[in-house]
């Protein structure tokens, strides 16, 4: 997504015989704050790069929002 690494959570509850499938109306989608490059030697140790993880991503998220509205540019 505009060229940031994404991953989607999605959540699926499997029951019955036969098998149902029920997917909730609710799921997760977690960015990266950095635009993605292939792995290389200068770039290997950027994590909010590579990786999507909040806790990782939140302090260089400041850089994304806008201080008006404090929704995504």
């Amino acid at each position: 997504i505009d060229g940031l690494k994404f991953d989607l959570r999605i959540y699926v509850l499997l029951a019955g015989s036969p098998l149902r499938a029920y997917v909730y109306e609710e799921g997760l989608a977690r960015l990266a704050t950095v635009p993605y490059e292939e792995p290389n030697a200068s770039n290997m140790d950027n994590m909010c790069m590579h990786l999507t993880n909040y806790a990782i991503n939140k302090l260089n998220l400041i850089l994304f929002l806008t201080p008006a509205t404090n929704k995504w540019e």
